[in-house]
Formats: C-alpha cells, sequence, structure tokens
C-alpha cells in the first residue's frame, strides 16, 4: 500500500515479512531510504564502520589481463530487508550471470595468499548441496553478494575451498539475509545484498572500494560456467577485463543507472556468468585485492559488444558502498 507521508509528499510503503517465528514490518519513506524493520532483535547492537580511507589503483595485476525476552527497541536496517526464505525463492527465477569464460584456474598459491575470502552461496536440495552464487567476505561475519543471488533458501556458506569437490576451508550456516530496498528485479538496479553468517570465520576480510579507482582492468572470479549454459566449474576461476565507460555502459543495456558498472572485451571472449553472480570483481589496491563491484547481469556470456555488468560500490557519489556500510552497522559489525 503505498500512502502519502507526514508531509502529504513523501510515499510511505507498508512491508509485512515473515522469517521464521519473526514477523518484521518495514516502513519504506520516500522510495525506501529509511526503512525502519520492527521485530524482536536477534541481531547484536552495534555502532557505524568507520569508513575506509581513499586509495588510488595500482597498476593491473598481475595474472590473467537468542531468546525471545522482554521487547527491545526495534533494529534499524537502514535501507537493507531482511528476507523470507519465500521472497528468496521468489526471485530464483531472475538468477542470471554466474560463471567465468576465458579465465584460468587461479594458481593454488595465488588463491591461498589472495583468494580465500571468495565464497560459495550454497542451498540443500535433493539430499546434495549445490552453488547459486558467489559473494566476497568483508567482515568475519558478513559477505557481501548480490540482491537477485540471495534466493531459493541460501542455506550455507563455504569459504577458504579452492576446488568445490573437496572439504577443504569452512562451511558455515546463514543467520540472517539483508537486501537493499529498493533492489529492481527489471533493471538490477541497488543488486546488493548482505549475508551474515551465524559464526565468525578466521579469513582476512576484503576492504571495499568507497572510491572510484580509475583501474583501466577489474578481475572478476568465481565457480560459474566457463560458457553459456554450461557447466560450473569445481575449482574457481579468474578473469581480467577491461572497464568501460559510463556512456558505453548505458547504451548496451536498458535501465542503466550511475550505480551500474560494466567490463568486457568488445570483440568478447571473456566475461563472468552463470554461477558467478554475487562474486568479486575488484583490483589491487597498494598491493591489497579491494571489491570494486558485485557481479550482477549481462546478455549472454563473452558475446561481441555485450559486457558485463556489477553493483558498483563508487558509483553514483558512492551509494551503494554507503548502504553496504550501513547494514553492516545494522548487524553490529565493529
Amino acid at each position: 500500500m503505498v500512502q502519502g507521508g507526514e508531509d502529504g509528499n513523501a510515499p510511505v510503503t507498508r512491508v509485512v515479512l515473515t522469517r521464521g517465528r519473526v514477523t518484521l514490518g518495514a516502513t519504506v519513506v520516500g522510495g525506501g531510504l529509511a526503512a525502519a524493520l520492527c521485530c524482536q532483535p536477534t541481531l547484536p547492537p552495534g555502532g557505524p564502520t568507520a569508513p575506509l580511507p581513499s586509495a588510488t589503483a595500482s597498476a593491473p595485476p598481475p595474472g590473467p589481463s537468542g531468546q525471545a525476552g522482554a521487547p527491545q527497541a526495534p533494529p534499524d536496517y537502514g535501507a537493507c530487508l531482511a528476507l523470507r526464505a519465500s521472497e528468496r525463492t521468489a526471485r530464483a527465477e531472475r538468477r542470471t550471470k554466474a560463471r567465468i569464460v576465458g579465465g584460468p584456474i587461479i594458481p593454488r598459491e595465488v588463491y591461498d595468499a589472495n583468494f580465500r575470502p571468495m565464497v560459495s552461496l550454497q542451498y540443500r536440495a535433493g539430499g546434495a548441496w549445490h552453488h547459486s552464487c558467489g559473494g566476497t567476505l568483508i567482515a568475519p561475519t558478513v559477505v557481501l553478494s548480490a540482491a537477485h543471488c540471495v534466493t531459493r533458501l541460501t542455506d550455507r556458506v563455504v569459504l577458504g575451498r579452492y576446488d568445490l569437490r573437496s572439504q577443504e576451508g569452512v562451511e558455515v550456516p546463514v543467520r540472517e539475509v539483508l537486501s537493499d530496498s529498493r533492489y529492481n528485479a527489471l533493471s538490477h538496479d541497488y543488486d546488493l545484498a548482505l549475508v551474515e553468517l551465524a559464526a565468525p570465520v578466521d579469513i582476512p576480510p576484503v576492504p571495499m572500494a568507497p572510491v572510484e579507482t580509475g583501474a583501466p582492468y577489474l578481475t572478476a572470479t568465481g565457480y560459474g560456467t566457463t560458457s553459456s549454459g554450461g557447466p560450473l566449474s569445481p575449482v574457481i576461476r579468474w578473469v581480467d577485463v577491461p572497464q568501460q565507460s559510463n556512456e558505453y555502459c548505458a547504451a548496451h543495456t536498458l535501465g542503466w543507472t550511475p550505480r551500474m558498472g560494466c567490463a568486457g572485451y568488445l570483440q568478447g571472449g571473456k566475461d563472468a556468468c552463470q554461477g558467478d553472480s554475487g562474486g568479486f570483481y575488484g583490483v589491487q589496491i597498494e598491493g591489497t585485492w579491494t571489491v570494486v563491484g558485485i557481479t550482477s547481469f549481462g546478455r549472454g556470456c563473452a558475446e561481441e559488444d555485450s559486457p558485463g555488468y556489477f553493483a558498483h560500490l563508487a558509483g553514483d557519489g558512492a551509494e551503494l558502498y554507503r548502504n553496504a556500510m550501513a547494514c553492516l552497522s545494522a548487524l553490529g559489525v565493529p
């Protein structure tokens, strides 16, 4: 239901969500920037996370060029919504990109030194675990991923697993899923989500870039398919793709916004694809791998004059970066 706010102008949308036995009422003012989720808190209180310092990109990297008690003050999730299982299932039909095309397997020593924070979001069906999307660990208990990924039942997150057929690394149940309340399933605008883990992991998180890096190339990683419609790669891969201008990105998709970036070769051949959604798009900044964007969507994979799109954290005045930081604060991340 949409109606006038107290000033008679700002639209107010009342959304009721249910997760387990907790009912959440979200009041979204002015299209969603101020959303207060009201429930018995299951999350620890916490203050804001300090912003990252500005940084300048280095040269392109080497490699491929519990218990319910008395009512408490409701937590403020800002522009994030807690998603119930049925909502995540309903969004499953919208899943798009999720793989690496034209990129090699990450060398084992490079993975161990730099890419253990790249995760596999998984759900259980038919007595087996299935990879659905990627993500990036940005805090000991929080994974950054795409809003269109938090579909199905994201039952667990697997980290530090070079080969998904192995048993290495850690498997952590999902405690909560927060998604940007303004996510548009048609345009994929605001394609950002945070997945809270049930327990912290002993893997160094990856920082997010709050400013434009100016890097000519971005690196994408993932366990996605290596050809459009093909099988997933059990071993994590990477690919370097040239970042394109906003004008080029806007001309090659409908509904482009400044919160989207795109990358790819004009002749095609290299790209992220099915299974890579939600995963890492980033660069090395002063020797540290840093998240620039979240793999989001594209037309096919690695096709000519058809770039891959990512949710751009620093785009449009770093709005998605600020949204992610607000969600981290809501989750009590110091």
